[in-house]
């Protein structure tokens, strides 16, 4: 038995099945928490928007609204997203960032809402400070932290080392504790180069696990952007359903996205992905719209 926030709760075994969630309960769990994001996007879109004849606006005040839909090999049941993300500078020196997001995925249903803030130091360092929790039975944690320090070097400060640590309390007992370390080139104005390598440690067992990372931006701000990622390595765990996770495996990742701006205010995005491990396959696609201000 583990104790979980005051309670004691079975562990979940580590080959079962993911639970089955009626169609109904989902039904209701889904409109339930699309009203809360509703009611977040409704007072988060009170800014006003710039009036005709105004400066252009500032490229680092952002709001995303994208959707998501998923296939799932393996019996696990498709993903389904619905999200908006914001991006608010505040004066110089910070630059807020909030998240709503309402995920569907493994039969589970479930609202996780972000804020972080980046704060620049002086001419070379700046931080990233973040916090974040989701509702639901296993898919989304109850709470994740994510903290990191940056530095620019060289004359044009064309290279930025990251070091940064990530703590994950997920549900049932389950938690991650990690640390990474990036490197990002500044290669051209329009190539930036960016690898990097995460360690996490993940409980109950003690289970190390460490992935690799890398990803090109290509493009120019208020043109157009493609970002190619991917990602490789060992993952401690993961939970497929509320009595079902599967530890010490391999997975792999890629992705490509696309940002293409329509004129100064915003334009529309697109991004597909692939993830597998030996348990499953996940094949996505994400479409949204974004706005300056």
């Amino acid at each position: 038995m583990t104790l979980e926030r005051g309670r004691h709760r079975q562990r979940p075994r580590t080959v079962a099945a993911p639970t089955v969630v009626s169609r109904r309960a989902l039904l209701q769990r889904a409109l339930v928490r699309l009203a809360v994001v509703s009611g977040v996007v409704a007072t988060l879109a009170g800014a006003p928007l710039p009036a005709q004849g105004s400066a252009t606006p500032s490229l680092d005040r952002r709001a995303d609204l994208f959707a998501d839909r998923h296939q799932v090999s393996g019996g696990y049941g498709d993903w389904r997203s619905v999200g908006l993300r914001l991006s608010v500078p505040a004066g110089t020196r910070d630059t807020w960032f909030v998240e709503v997001l309402q995920r569907s995925a493994f039969g589970d249903a479930g609202t996780y809402v972000s804020a972080a803030n980046q704060h620049v130091w002086g001419e070379r360092v700046y931080s990233y400070l973040g916090v974040g929790g989701g509702s639901g039975d296993f898919v989304l944690p109850d709470l994740r932290l994510d903290a990191s320090l940056s530095t620019k070097w060289g004359r044009r400060r064309a290279l930025v080392t990251t070091l940064g640590t990530t703590v994950v309390d997920a549900k049932l007992g389950y938690r991650d504790v990690g640390g990474f370390g990036a490197l990002t080139a500044y290669l051209s104005p329009l190539v930036v180069a960016e690898g990097g390598v995460r360690v996490t440690r993940s409980t109950p067992g003690d289970v190390d696990a460490v992935r690799g990372n890398a990803a090109i931006t290509l493009g120019r701000q208020g043109k157009a952007v493609v970002v190619l990622r991917g990602s490789s390595g060992r993952e401690g765990f993961q939970l497929l359903g509320a009595d079902a996770a599967v530890r010490r495996f391999t997975s792999h990742e890629g992705a490509a996205s696309w940002r293409q701006w329509l004129g100064p205010y915003g334009g529309v995005l697109l991004q597909g992905e692939h993830y597998q491990n030996p348990f499953y396959r996940r094949t996505g696609v994400t479409l949204g719209v974004f706005a300056h201000w």
